[in-house]
């Protein structure tokens, strides 16, 4: 059972800052929205000193299959060698090249077998963020290899085998 009970902005205030609470600023981003006001946050973050601030968050541990399939493909990736371009996004300051591993079936689905090495692709930053939020479709998840859909190309990734 559920039920509101109005209470006055002052009390609402009151209980908000006894609780030790700070009510987000929510005119930042009616600010950006002009030039104008775009300056007057500049101006305002370059008066402010940097604050932490505690977060509690939960994440599923990945294990080390990404890296090692990251490993044995070379920290290539995997999209960017299909299209023939250079296939190494950067390398790190140890020399190493650096790489990221994607889950084909996200982990997050709490699925058997999304820990495994053949569900890993090993992609570039960019390809990476464009598997999750750009142009980007599984179209086959076959035993060696996927087939994708990236900005209307099609292309065959082969799985690595551990």
């Amino acid at each position: 059972m559920t039920s509101t009970i109005p209470i006055s902005r002052r009390a609402f205030s009151e209980v908000y800052h006894r609780a030790g609470l700070t009510r987000p600023n929510l005119t930042d981003e009616q600010k950006a929205a002009t030039i104008a006001g775009v300056r007057t946050l500049e101006l305002e973050a370059s008066k402010a000193d940097p604050t932490r601030k505690s977060r509690i968050s939960r994440h599923i541990e990945r294990g080390p299959i990404g890296q090692k399939v990251k490993e044995i493909r070379g920290c290539r990736c995997q999209i960017c060698e299909a299209l023939g371009s250079e296939p190494i996004a950067f390398l790190r300051r140890n020399g190493r090249p650096f790489a990221e591993a994607h889950h084909v079936q996200p982990v997050s689905l709490l699925m058997a077998g999304t820990l495994a090495g053949s569900n890993i692709m090993v992609l570039c930053p960019n390809h990476h963020r464009q598997a999750h939020l750009g142009n980007f479709e599984v179209l086959e998840d076959g035993r060696h290899q996927w087939r994708i859909s990236i900005d209307g190309r099609v292309l065959a990734l082969p799985k690595t085998a551990l």
